[in-house]
């Protein structure tokens, strides 16, 4: 992970970790360092983690690297001037399935990490960006079937097993969704139904649908114009994720 602290040497900051995008197959941290430099003048504790990306990461191994990512985050919070209970995991669509599942399946032992730092705490908030929620609706993409591991006809169990919905409980933690309202890789429905599923079992959990906007097609700096960029970075989505983050980890 790279790590962007704060100035100063303020402790029990809030801390956030951030799992990039890119299908499980592409990628670095590096897609998130503008949004973790920013995190951190805010004065939030920021790491933005790598994970062995497909073939490499077939799952459950990519899975394994977040999950012992955030048990790292924990586990050495007094030097990183952390406070462990004020911590939220952010992703972006890979990267937002990832957050989620690592947070709200830590009773599944095929997917607690065999690293050094044991199995992560469950974090106090997660922001999914266009995340997956139910691979079994996404059965048909390469990209999918590729993390998994084959079709779902062969593996119906790992399927299930990598699904977020499969895993609610009324022990989640407060979760954010942001997601394009056009968004055409993971239909709004993954967030909404993760919602739904959610609210039912007593854990808030919301969803910031963007008007105009898809998956990696959305407005930039120019609100006129359309470029290359993720809808969680947009002045709305931004606001919305720090009123959330302030009621759920503090403010820094």
């Amino acid at each position: 992970m790279d790590l962007y602290l704060p100035g100063g040497d303020a402790t029990g900051r809030p801390g956030i970790l951030m799992v990039h995008g890119g299908g499980w197959a592409y990628f670095d941290n590096d897609q998130y360092r503008p949004v973790a430099r920013r995190f951190a003048r805010s004065g939030y504790v920021t790491a933005s983690v790598n994970y062995r990306l497909v073939p490499a990461g077939v799952f459950p191994n990519a899975v394994h690297d977040v999950a012992c990512a955030l048990a790292y985050f924990q586990n050495h919070a007094d030097e990183l001037g952390l406070d462990p209970t004020r911590v939220a995991v952010m992703g972006y669509s890979a990267g937002g399935h990832l957050a989620t599942l690592v947070s709200v399946a830590l009773d599944a032992p095929e997917l607690v990490p065999d690293c050094a730092e044991g199995a992560p705490s469950r974090p106090q908030a997660i922001v999914s960006g266009a995340g997956p929620m139910d691979m079994r609706e996404l059965r048909d993409v390469a990209a999918v079937r590729d993390f998994v591991g084959g079709r779902r006809e062969d593996i119906p169990e790992v399927y299930a097993l990598a699904s977020p919905v499969e895993h609610v409980s009324a022990d989640d933690p407060p979760m954010l969704f942001v997601h394009g309202r056009w968004d055409q890789f993971v239909s709004v429905d993954h967030s909404r139904t993760m919602r739904d599923l959610l609210r039912a079992q007593g854990v808030e959990a919301d969803v910031l649908v963007l008007a105009g906007t898809g998956h990696v097609l959305n407005p930039n700096d120019d609100a006129s114009a359309l470029g290359i960029a993720i809808s969680t970075d947009s002045p709305e989505a931004w606001a919305t994720v720090l009123a959330f983050l302030d009621r759920h980890i503090g403010r820094p």
